[in-house]
């Protein structure tokens, strides 16, 4: 961001968001000025995300490591075209932020290509 500009959201400002829109929405309202392109890295360090890494599988766009509580994660995602890996990194934030999302394993997201499709 720009100077020594630096979010201030957290996950407080995210509370009873309960659809990906509800969760864009409050981050807007928490973020007024975030700017395009948004600053995923800072926002994903922000809302909770301890690192973002490459993942390195034919089978998979995407996955969320995290803890039982969801208290901090790790979002894995694939190499290849810039927009679509910041849609996949950010598709793999809303998992964590919404509690009603139930991981295909304790405490793991993997979300293939047709994954990312469905609305």
């Amino acid at each position: 961001m720009e100077g020594d500009a630096r979010m201030a959201i957290s996950r407080i400002d995210l509370g009873g968001a309960g659809t990906p829109e509800a969760l864009v929405k409050r981050i807007l309202q928490a973020e007024p000025n975030l700017p395009v392109p948004v600053p995923i890295q800072e926002l994903c360090a922000r809302l909770g995300i301890l690192r973002i890494e490459d993942l390195d599988t034919d089978g998979f766009e995407g996955g969320l490591v995290t803890d039982a509580m969801r208290s901090e994660g790790t979002i894995l995602a694939k190499r290849g075209g810039e927009p679509r890996r910041r849609f996949t990194i950010l598709h793999e934030l809303g998992h964590f932020l919404m509690p009603q999302h139930i991981p295909d394993q304790p405490g793991r997201f993997l979300c293939k290509s047709s994954d990312l499709l469905r609305v």
